[in-house]
């Protein structure tokens, strides 16, 4: 979207009726809790033209058009507040073309106020963590990473650890899936209760488990690839991705690879879809150089990169419309036109791991020292989780948000519940 200067200009005037098929429309694009997107459209004019926008009746700003379709930003409002809107432009002190008086809603701000449950997984052989965990709803809960317990060994006497932990409601059981020995899982992604895929190729149907290998063209080729997060609409429409620029989709039968441009790692995948159209972006950071991060934002065939912050790292993604996005690496921040804006001001170094919400006014981030923030739509929470060492992944839905980690060399699920 365009972010347009402001500007003194005032015009006193008489209006007159419009002439000469001049039309001047004005239609609500987006709202946040304190921000509002416009679509100013102007007919048949000699562009650039100047256009006054007002606010409540009052002149907010004065802008230049330069194309007949503009989207105008614009900010301070408050959360859950009415505004009436409208737009003018005068060709002279007689003649003033007025659009329509719109009205709009800004969002409520969401409830910070959680109460905290803490479970711990592993005992012995080695420390244990938690990679990545999917909500289904409050009695269906998966996690996934390498828990490690005096039951290590299988009947046959195969060093086989779990790899899995799922919530029925009542208690968590430990799972082993695949059949390889000894593997971590660092994704799950759920569709629902008979719907759920673990690292890239496994989907759980509700009573078994079964491999889509089917031409999946990103295997492990013995220098530290893996998947890395997951992300689709359905599992007939369903993308992963991984180390060194790794893309691959899955059409409900067979794999085909993406070429992403980069050979650099992809952390982390989040999609929409705007009417009918599917936006796919990827986080890519050069963990080597510790940062140079980017966005590749993908729709249909046309990729266009997004940079970020020079020299920071990029971990995690998530976005309502391309205008309203969040991401965090080395810190949150919210992209404000083509610029990122920082959040919020840690206490210490903290590197955020991933980043997930219900909407714009209902953001969670997850990260190092135990690091958990919520955002209602105007500021930021910051929670106290003990000694959590790491958050390196977080799901949510509605009332419910559960972070998975590691502390004390244990896999760790601190599960949040809204009062």
């Amino acid at each position: 979207f365009l972010l347009l200067p402001f500007a003194l200009s005032l015009f006193s005037c008489n209006t007159t009726e419009p002439r000469d098929g001049y039309a001047l429309t004005l239609a609500e694009e987006d709202v946040s809790c304190t921000e509002a997107w416009l679509k100013a459209k102007a007919k048949n004019f000699n562009l650039p033209v100047k256009v006054n926008l007002y606010l409540n009746n009052s002149l907010k700003k004065t802008i230049t058009l330069t194309t007949q379709d503009t989207v105008i930003y614009d900010d301070g409002l408050l959360p859950d507040r009415t505004y009436k809107y409208r737009a003018e432009i005068a060709l002279s002190q007689e003649t003033v073309i007025k659009s329509q008086t719109i009205i709009l809603t800004t969002m409520d701000t969401t409830s910070n106020d959680f109460t905290w449950q803490t479970y711990t997984f592993g005992e012995v052989n080695g420390s244990s963590v938690l990679y990545d965990v999917a909500i289904i709803n409050e009695n269906d809960i998966w996690a996934v990473g390498e828990i490690h317990t005096e039951d290590d060994f299988d009947s046959l006497g195969h060093y086989h650890p779990y790899n899995a932990v799922h919530w029925d409601g009542q208690e968590w059981e430990l799972k082993r899936i695949g059949s390889g020995y000894g593997n971590p899982y660092y994704t799950v992604y759920a569709f629902n209760e008979n719907d759920v895929w673990f690292d890239g190729t496994i989907q759980w149907d509700g009573s078994r488990y079964s491999a889509h290998t089917n031409n999946f063209p990103l295997e492990p080729n013995g220098d530290g690839w893996r998947v890395n997060a997951m992300w689709g609409t359905s599992s007939s429409d369903f993308y992963v991705v991984g180390n060194n620029g790794n893309i691959a989709h899955y059409d409900g039968s067979s794999w085909e690879k993406i070429e992403s441009g980069t050979e650099v790692d992809i952390q982390d995948i989040y999609g929409i879809k705007v009417n009918g159209e599917e936006i796919v972006a990827c986080t890519v950071t050069n963990i080597a150089t510790s940062g140079n991060g980017k966005i590749l934002l993908f729709r249909n065939s046309y990729k266009q990169t997004i940079f970020w912050p020079s020299g920071l790292r990029i971990n995690s993604i998530w976005y309502k419309t391309e205008r309203q996005m969040f991401a965090c690496g080395d810190g949150i921040y919210k992209r404000i036109g083509i610029n990122w804006e920082r959040q919020i001001q840690f206490e210490n170094t903290t590197y955020t791991e991933k980043i997930r919400g219900n909407d714009i006014n209902d953001l969670f981030v997850g990260g190092d020292f135990g690091f958990l923030a919520h955002y209602n739509g105007v500021s930021w929470k910051v929670y106290k989780t003990g000694n959590v060492a790491l958050f390196y992944s977080l799901s949510v839905k509605g009332d419910l948000v559960v972070g998975v980690g590691e502390r004390n060399a244990k896999g760790v699920v601190y599960i949040g519940r809204r009062n």
